[in-house]
């Protein structure tokens, strides 16, 4: 979806969104990763001892993704998970703003 420049958002959509992109920025790196590794989605099941079924739902967001399966995946596809948490820079810290990328 599309809004206005300078639309405000609540605490909880602004969750939700959060939660989104992050659910979408992964799935894409595993997705990233199966095509570098040549693994198509019954390949990745079968090394997870898991349905293809499973696998789509997990790779399109419809299912929750544990940090266990992550690693799960990684694992599978013989990759090194890292995670980064990052603090939220200050919204009237205009230095902190601009290094955001």
């Amino acid at each position: 979806m599309f809004f206005a420049p300078g639309t405000d958002f609540s605490r909880a959509e602004d969750r939700a969104l959060a939660r989104e992109d992050l659910i979408y920025n992964v799935t894409e790196d595993m997705l990233v990763a199966m095509e570098r590794a040549d693994v198509s989605k019954k390949e990745l099941a079968r090394r997870l001892g898991r349905s293809r079924s499973y696998v789509t739902q997990l790779l399109g967001g419809a299912r929750n993704m544990t940090l266990g399966t992550l690693s799960d995946i990684c694992f599978a596809l013989d990759i090194t998970p890292r995670i980064t948490i990052l603090d939220a820079p200050a919204s009237d810290d205009p230095v902190a703003s601009d290094e955001g990328g």
